[in-house]
């Protein structure tokens, strides 16, 4: 085991920014965020995705499987999440690698672990959820923009209409369900006209999920993040945002995943997954990204994955995403995305952000 790897292992030793910075860096881990399809059931307005790449193809999940293979032998930790698109739209995708994954890591003894998969919940039903639970993947990132109407407004399905009580009574589901380690994380968009829909919402999931600790609350104001319906997307301005989270946090109280009152010198500093070196995306046509939002900026074009499993990565264009560790700048490890104001070539925006504050 390398020294890093051991520091990793012993977090006594390392104040919380080395620490962060360690894992980050940390060979022996592999996280993988993998995005079956591309396309997707839902048409949100906000939405910054053109849906251009389809499934998978079948050379790309082989290709998949022989880069687990391929550093399956040097790894403790393997990690895979799950993006899109909506990934349940190719949920046979999913569980295909997923199930390959697991029993490929009981083989070589490596610790496997089923990340996030980021869904709109439409598809998911009781069979499927059992399924998934079967190859280690138990937690679920669904968003909610509102209460029945206010949500109906901007996430509807391909035909123009609401999914608000599909995906609520899938939450009532998942409630149902007898896995206990589930992890549900409620991602609630802000939005400078849902205000009153999400306290309406607040109220309502903490009466049905407030006291199932499977269940947890990410607050998320929407940004303009490009794409074909940018024109029409507006955010909110960064002091409401803090009015309004504030609000919610205590409609939500005792849930876990709120944002607490702890100043920022005692909080460990976050590292985006977009920073670590021992973080890829395997988009659907194998090309390899290091960001989930920005898909059509060049930089996050970085690589292909090849059929043998191997890498093929444009390292000029790598070093932008690892620059914040080099410069120690944790505003840069927690959002590397984009450039900030005070860095040399800082009139080369990757894309536009409304709030700068990490």
């Amino acid at each position: 085991m390398s020294n890093l790897a051991a520091a990793t292992e012993a977090p006594g030793s390392l104040d919380p920014a080395s620490l962060a910075i360690a894992h980050a860096l940390a060979p022996n881990t592999l996280s993988l965020i993998l995005l079956p399809t591309e396309k997707c059931n839902l048409r949100c307005s906000y939405c910054y995705e053109t849906f251009e790449h389809g499934r998978m193809s079948d050379e790309t999940i082989q290709a998949v499987k022989n880069l687990i293979d391929l550093r399956l032998p040097k790894l403790d930790y393997l990690t895979l999440g799950w993006f899109g698109g909506e990934p349940l739209v190719a949920s046979d995708i999913l569980l295909d690698i997923a199930g390959y994954a697991l029993r490929r890591c009981r083989e070589e003894g490596v610790q496997y672990f089923g990340g996030e998969i980021t869904t709109n919940a439409a598809l998911l039903t009781s069979d499927l959820l059992e399924k998934l639970v079967a190859v280690e993947q138990k937690k679920f990132q669904i968003s909610l923009d509102g209460w029945r109407e206010g949500h109906d407004r901007t996430r509807r399905n391909g035909a123009g209409a609401g999914t608000f009580d599909t995906v609520w009574n899938v939450l009532k589901m998942l409630r149902e369900s007898p896995y206990p380690d589930l992890d549900v994380i409620l991602r609630i968009h802000l939005m400078p006209e849902n205000r009153d829909s999400i306290r309406e919402l607040a109220r309502n999931i903490k009466a049905e999920f407030g006291a199932d600790p499977r269940f947890g609350i990410y607050l998320k104001a929407i940004e303009n993040l490009g794409g074909p319906q940018s024109g029409a997307i507006t955010s909110l301005e960064h002091a409401e945002r803090g009015a309004i989270v504030t609000e919610m946090a205590g409609l939500l109280s005792g849930m876990r995943g709120l944002p607490d009152a702890k100043p920022a010198s005692d909080k460990a500093p976050k590292v985006c997954y977009a920073a670590k070196p021992n973080n890829l995306i395997v988009r659907a046509n194998g090309r390899i990204a290091k960001c989930t939002v920005a898909f059509e900026d060049a930089k996050n074009d970085i690589g292909q994955l090849r059929l043998d499993g191997t890498l093929q990565i444009d390292n000029a264009k790598l070093v932008h995403w690892f620059r914040g560790l080099h410069s120690r700048d944790f505003g840069i490890l927690a959002c590397p995305v984009w450039i900030r104001p005070y860095e040399a070539n800082s009139a080369k925006r990757v894309i536009p952000i409304a709030a700068e504050v990490a």
